[in-house]
């Protein structure tokens, strides 16, 4: 199940010993990429099992927030879906990464409130906490890069990989931490 742990929405079981925490350009073709081509193996094997468990974080840059870019308007709209709806925050993500449509299709698809989102686009808290992505997006050196994942236990003691690497680098990276866990 989806649920929101200290602020951040996660994909999987709470009890996954193993962490994927991603940071995706939802724009970008090799982000696409990954969430079409690699994601699912990992979801299938990893994540639906129980053994690993996902979180997004948002790609922003605070240039992107003041000039209200792409990169703007799909981390506003993903922490504005967290609040309003933390149980759908992951349908939308993924649909947002398939392409089926835009931002506001994909609320009112997944029945999210519009008037909640305009109400949440206008919330000095939601800035607040955008500007605090991005200042973690600068101390973590993402910006600019387009993906980075940090997969590790229990959220810490990760292993960093940037860009998409193929399938067979996270299936490596993962099982490492499972046979740590004894898994």
């Amino acid at each position: 199940p989806d649920r929101p742990l200290h602020g951040r929405a996660e994909h999987g079981s709470e009890d996954a010993g193993v962490t994927i925490i991603a940071f995706l350009d939802m724009h970008s073709d090799a982000s696409r990429y990954f969430m079409k081509e690699i994601f699912p193996k990992i979801k299938e094997e990893y994540i639906d099992s129980g053994n690993a468990r996902y979180y997004s974080k948002s790609y922003i840059a605070i240039d992107s927030i003041n000039k209200k870019d792409i990169d703007f308007e799909y981390s506003i709209a993903m922490e504005c879906v967290k609040k309003i709806s933390a149980e759908k925050y992951y349908d939308a993500y993924f649909d947002l990464f398939a392409g089926a449509g835009d931002i506001q299709e994909t609320l009112i698809k997944h029945n999210i409130s519009i008037d909640g989102y305009q109400d949440c686009i206008r919330d000095e808290d939601t800035f607040k906490e955008l500007y605090k992505n991005a200042m973690e997006t600068k101390n973590l050196g993402i910006a600019g890069m387009g993906q980075r994942f940090y997969i590790g236990i229990a959220g810490g003691d990760n292993t960093v990989l940037d860009g998409v690497p193929n399938y067979a680098k996270f299936n490596r990276t993962i099982r490492q931490y499972e046979i740590q866990l004894g898994n």
